[in-house]
């Protein structure tokens, strides 16, 4: 992000401004919270993150203080939810989000796994909306143009395909595949515009089915195919998915995400994983 003023000789000055900001949102039952402070844990021991970190929540901060690592507590503010569904990571709230750039928002079931500094310089350079892709899990879902998919597995919804297939605008283009659980905004500008989009889309009455059965992630990638302003490569390779079963591996994307785990098995997979990354010395470079 770059802010203007006009100097003392009535002349234009810019100025870079680099102020990260990590959000996420968690409410519900306890697993969650687990989840959540192992993913506080590894973005400092792993993601050797300094900045400040936004928690949406719908518990009180006296309620949150034992999922907080101590090595973060300082850096962290508690930020009550305004809506308790996925669409809160998409609006500021009560919390004023102006001056930092950029800003990212993690799901909080993702252990870091090497310096999120790398992924935060490329985020505050980008043009658009950075997102990670599950392309290389579907490959015959993006590799053709919106008009001609054919969805044999009726997956597509997960990514939005009826209803960005249903706008005339999007049928020549191609099917994001991006997941929700990570998404970079270079500052706020854009955030709010985009946020802003996806968040009325979730909520729209026409839109109540999908995003009953599938979340907010079908809207985002509509709005990202709408608009255009999104950016693949920043993100690209920085983020592997895992579930309850998966074999760990000894490569260093930066992410993983424990989006395919449930319920008590995130936690559960998480901690293991952090254990992985200690027994096998794993270290920032």
């Amino acid at each position: 992000m770059v802010k203007y003023k006009v100097n003392s000789d009535g002349k234009i000055d810019d100025e870079a401004v680099f102020q990260p900001l990590v959000y996420t949102a968690v409410y519900g039952s306890d697993v969650y919270y687990e989840s959540l402070m192992i993913f506080l844990e590894s973005i400092v021991k792993y993601g050797k993150y300094d900045g400040k970190i936004a928690i949406f929540s719908d518990r009180k901060k006296e309620e949150m203080a034992k999922y907080i690592p101590e090595s973060v507590s300082d850096r962290v503010v508690i930020v009550a939810m305004d809506h308790k569904d996925y669409s809160q990571r998409y609006v500021s709230s009560s919390f004023a989000m102006e001056d930092f750039s950029p800003i990212i928002y993690f799901d909080n079931d993702i252990v870091f796994n090497s310096s999120v500094h790398p992924i935060l310089q490329r985020v505050a350079q980008a043009s658009g909306i950075c997102v990670v892709t599950e392309n290389e899990s579907y490959p015959e879902m993006s590799s053709k143009r919106i008009a001609d998919i054919t969805d044999d597995r009726r997956i597509g919804n997960w990514w939005g395909l009826e209803i960005i297939r249903s706008d005339s605008n999007c049928s020549d283009k191609i099917l994001p595949l991006a997941n929700s659980g990570i998404i970079g905004w270079s500052d706020y500008c854009i955030f709010r515009a985009v946020g802003r989009l996806v968040f009325d889309l979730y909520h729209s009455k026409p839109n109540e089915g999908v995003a009953k059965w599938f979340g907010d992630q079908p809207f985002l990638n509509y709005a990202l195919v709408r608009t255009g302003l999104v950016d693949y490569e920043a993100l690209r390779n920085t983020c592997r998915f895992l579930g309850s079963t998966e074999s760990f591996s000894g490569e260093r994307r930066g992410l993983v995400h424990f989006n395919w785990a449930r319920n008590e098995d995130k936690p559960r997979r998480m901690r293991a994983y952090m254990d992985y990354l200690i027994l096998n010395k794993v270290n920032e470079p």
